[in-house]
């Protein structure tokens, strides 16, 4: 039977939130349908099935002059029972042809050491591994005061409002003012969390994180493709 790939609608966010539910069976979130219309997020149909699988894509870009447009392939998820079938392949292309026609120069994923099938897939859709492992640490609890700020010129906080929660990603040079500053504004504005990736390799840099109050989620692999 033939996959139907096609853009998201609001009311598809119930199925969305079924797929990832059952391709994460520790993570149950919410999806957010009124998100949905601002990304570019597909789904994957199969007849009486309905949606076997979603992708979420969208653009985010650093506060700085000449800044690239990246485009973050964010969340790649089909259902257990449908695998197999080049459906990831699919959306992934789906989702990196969005990002073409929005005029981005890199498009980004971040895909869990040992997901094999997400490696591959993104590999059919010519996206090269780089070779880094990247730990993610995640903090959401805020900090209620700030004595200073970090230089902006060096290190940027992202704003990213994903389809479940609206995050704060920490780029650039990180040192403590930086991991506090995010900390901070996520309790300003009341969002979800902040984050940060840092290689694998750098002892030190991990130590600060942890020290700042931030917690090991996992390690991932950035796979990029440019446009």
């Amino acid at each position: 039977m033939n996959t139907h790939i096609r853009r998201a609608e609001p009311a598809d966010a119930p199925g969305i939130t079924r797929i990832i539910r059952a391709a994460w069976q520790e993570y149950n979130p919410d999806v957010f349908p009124n998100v949905i219309p601002k990304h570019m997020t597909f789904v994957a149909e199969r007849g009486e099935a309905g949606i076997i699988g979603f992708v979420d894509s969208f653009a985010t870009q650093r506060d700085e002059d000449d800044a690239e447009i990246r485009w973050e392939v964010d969340w790649l998820a089909v259902d257990p029972k449908n695998h197999g079938h080049g459906t990831g392949t699919a959306l992934i292309a789906a989702a990196t042809e969005a990002g073409r026609a929005a005029h981005a120069t890199v498009a980004r994923a971040l895909v869990r050491i040992g997901n094999v099938a997400s490696e591959k897939a993104f590999e059919k859709n010519d996206y090269k591994p780089s070779p880094d492992v990247l730990a993610l640490y995640i903090s959401d609890q805020p900090l209620k005061e700030l004595r200073s700020v970090a230089d902006h010129r060096q290190s940027y906080l992202i704003t990213v409002n994903r389809l479940n929660d609206t995050a704060i990603w920490i780029e650039g040079e990180i040192t403590d003012r930086v991991l506090q500053q995010a900390r901070y504004v996520i309790g300003v504005r009341g969002w979800h969390a902040a984050g940060a990736l840092i290689p694998r390799s750098d002892r030190k840099l991990l130590k600060l994180v942890e020290a700042e109050g931030y917690k090991h989620v996992a390690n991932y692999r950035q796979y990029v493709l440019r446009y």
